[in-house]
């Protein structure tokens, strides 16, 4: 969940924005006491990644938005995570029908389908362990 919120984050409010809605927040709150805000600073700064629905499509390359080397892994290491926590979830969602969907879907061809939403899990959760 904190992967997807993080890449949701990114994805539909561009870095600038993120960092003059900050500004606007410490203005707001001029005493200066914002609960955990140099955190919050440190999640929300921007990365340099622009969303395509934001820039459009350059036509004469055919490229979408912009997206800078080593991202989304650099954006999720500004936080850090338990990397034996990492690997255990990792463990789990390539071996077990977390979700029991396997009763819903008996046959053996629709196997990728029961399975379809812990493979989406599962590949945000291998930004966070980098080995």
């Amino acid at each position: 969940l904190y992967g997807v919120m993080l890449l949701l984050l990114e994805e539909k409010i561009p870095g600038f924005v993120r960092e003059k809605l900050l500004v606007a927040l410490y203005r707001l709150h001029s005493d200066g006491e914002i609960a955990n805000f140099e955190e919050v600073c440190k999640l929300c700064r921007n990365t340099g990644y622009i969303s395509s629905s934001f820039v459009g499509v350059d036509h004469s390359t055919g490229t979408t938005g912009r997206h800078p080397k080593s991202h989304p892994e650099s954006y999720f290491a500004r936080f850090p995570v338990n990397l034996e926590m990492v690997r255990l979830i990792v463990g789990r969602l390539q071996t077990d029908d977390v979700y029991l969907m396997a009763n819903s879907f008996p046959n053996p061809d629709h196997r990728s389908t029961c399975l379809a939403i812990q493979a989406s899990f599962l590949f945000v959760i291998l930004y966070f362990a980098p080995e």
